[in-house]
């Protein structure tokens, strides 16, 4: 009988734990869903961007250019509210200036040359952007 007020303990927290498990949550998630994607069109997934014939003479100096060769990137469907996209390049990046994509490295490849792509307003398109490290931030909100 010594040990009846022990089990008595015992089963007083038994009881009290058995309650704090058995007690309900409700967890809340709550999400939208915006008609803003878009993808690129079927005749912009796979074309080549012709930089015509160029005479070595043209680049006599380093940061010479030929004359600019446009092209589009087509996209679709993009929802109603789009309003501007975020394009990215990716590629070889040219071994003596890292802005630049390399020529591939083939016997007839012309040497000392890449190529730079610009925007609409003739400004360099950084090549492989960095992107920003997601890190789980257990304090975060």
């Amino acid at each position: 009988m010594r040990n009846k007020p022990f089990y008595l303990l015992c089963a007083f927290l038994w009881l009290a734990v058995s309650h704090a498990l058995a007690a309900d949550s409700t967890i809340t998630i709550r999400g939208y869903v915006r008609d803003n994607g878009c993808s690129v069109a079927a005749e912009s997934t796979n074309f080549t961007v012709d930089l015509m014939e160029n005479a070595a003479k043209q680049f006599n100096n380093i940061g010479a250019t030929t004359p600019v060769v446009p092209f589009r990137i087509l996209l679709s469907p993009c929802g109603n509210a789009v309003s501007a996209v975020k394009v990215g390049f990716t590629g070889v990046a040219d071994s003596h200036n890292a802005n630049l994509l390399a020529l591939e490295n083939t016997v007839s490849a012309a040497a000392g040359l890449g190529i730079q792509l610009l925007n609409e307003q003739q400004n360099q398109i950084p090549l492989m952007p960095i992107v920003r490290d997601f890190v789980d931030d257990p304090d975060a909100g």
